[in-house]
């Protein structure tokens, strides 16, 4: 065999070992690719997260994006509650 004509090796396929995969947002991820669409931060499954045009976001950028703000103490309105 001609080394200059022979094909490459077969590279293995790629292993992510970040748990078993679950479904969120429609879409089927493994846990360690699981993260906020705005910052990029892991989301941990004992993590609070919330979907936005079904994006998943952390509770931080949810509530700085998207949530209502009280008119007195400017805190972020959540499902009808003050955080």
């Amino acid at each position: 065999m001609n080394p200059h004509t022979a094909s490459p090796p077969a590279l293995p396929p790629q292993v992510i070992t970040g748990g078993a995969p679950f479904t969120a947002c429609d879409q089927t991820y493994h846990r360690a690719c699981f993260k906020c669409t705005h910052c990029g931060d892991l989301i941990g499954p004992e993590d609070e997260w919330h979907t936005h045009e079904n994006k998943p976001y952390c509770q931080a950028d949810y509530e700085a994006k998207f949530c209502e703000r009280c008119a007195e103490c400017h805190e972020s309105i959540i499902g009808g509650f003050v955080r």
